[in-house]
């Protein structure tokens, strides 16, 4: 059987030091630490908030857990990644949580990922 034998790729030159790159990533930056938080809900006298904004690659791990696992799979995570271990936990452990509660809390939290609406 012949053997593949790899080429180097070619890299490309580094652009010239007074080049603007067409995105600045520094601009304008997510901080996550100073994003305001959302009142979600409460539970036994807790009251639980949610990040206003996510980091777009959240929205990418995201998207492969549900494409690996399911929506349902990717809607935990989501909750356990905004709410915590505890949050999530409360959330499964409560008896009086219905459908539709459950649906405004997983519509709350995914328009987190997607950003303001403009």
């Amino acid at each position: 059987m012949p053997t593949k034998t790899s080429r180097p790729r070619k890299t490309a030159a580094a652009p010239p030091a007074d080049e603007q790159p067409l995105v600045d990533l520094t601009e304008d930056a997510l901080d996550p630490d100073s994003v305001k938080k959302l009142f979600l809900f409460e539970l036994g006298g807790v009251q639980y908030f949610i990040p206003a904004e996510q980091p777009a690659g959240m929205v990418h791990d995201y998207i492969d857990i549900e494409r690996e696992s399911g929506p349902d799979a990717a809607m935990w995570w989501l909750f356990g990644a905004l709410l915590g271990d505890d949050g999530a936990a409360a959330l499964r452990s409560y008896k009086g949580l219905r459908k539709h509660h459950l649906r405004k809390m997983q519509l709350a939290c995914v328009d987190t990922l997607r950003g303001p609406k403009d």
